[in-house]
């Protein structure tokens, strides 16, 4: 004997699966008055058909049977959505080629804004497509703490520290240069600062083992800043 409350649930859990429209959440009034306008109908049907007292007393139908039935009427739903004979190998395409082409165009439009990322399109769907290991532009999302995710300091604190950063990033150019004398500079810019580094020595220090070739490396002070980074903390890794 199967009771007629276990078909009466069946019947209604069948019935919520029949979506039309697809992914909707709570806050979605019209979405669902399409959803609901599109199957009231057929709703109507199944239940007048499926009623518990016809399945269980007219047609003498067990647990298995009802739920092969049920899943008949699932099945068919789903075949009943696509129309027979539709092109899907050309709507797959479409479905690919629209959101590339507009990625496309959003990257010419962002071009030569800092705030945005460029590397959009067709280059970062060749990279999810082929499941790229070295991605040009890597990103994470990090969630942070109720204390850290409101407050912009601490959080740039956060961002610093996690992020790896090499000193090609915070180095503007690169200079190699002659310059025979240790206690000065050539460079106009730099003749004070040498100057005045070396008007208290370290006794430690030998001049004659200082090459006259300089490696001269001029820092992004804003880079610096924004990492929060000092020239004596660079100095120190460097050496």
């Amino acid at each position: 004997f199967y009771p007629p409350q276990e078909v009466v649930q069946k019947v209604e859990e069948t019935l919520d699966r029949l979506r039309v429209i697809r992914g909707l959440t709570d806050d979605q009034v019209l979405g669902w008055e399409a959803q609901h306008n599109a199957t009231v109908v057929l709703q109507a049907h199944l239940r007048y058909h499926l009623a518990s007292r016809k399945l269980l007393e007219r047609d003498r139908l067990g647990q298995r049977a009802v739920d092969w039935l049920l899943g008949e009427v699932e099945q068919r739903f789903e075949k009943s959505l696509v129309a027979a004979g539709e092109s899907v190998g050309t709507i797959a395409a479409q479905s690919i080629g629209e959101p590339a082409t507009q990625m496309t165009l959003n990257t010419f439009h962002f071009a030569g804004v800092g705030s945005k990322n460029v590397t959009l399109g067709v280059p970062r769907l060749k990279e999810i497509i082929n499941v790229a290991k070295n991605l040009k532009t890597p990103s994470m999302t990090v969630y942070l703490q109720p204390d850290y995710a409101s407050d912009d300091a601490k959080a740039k604190q956060v961002q610093s520290e996690l992020e790896h950063t090499t000193l090609g990033k915070i180095t503007s150019y690169t200079q190699i240069l002659f310059d025979p004398d240790v206690r000065t500079s050539i460079l106009e810019e730099d003749r004070q600062l040498v100057e005045e580094y070396y008007e208290l020595p370290e006794d430690d220090f030998d001049s004659s083992r200082c090459s006259p070739w300089v490696l001269r490396i001029k820092l992004d002070n804003s880079v610096m800043i924004d990492k929060k980074l000092s020239t004596r903390f660079v100095g120190q890794n460097i050496v």
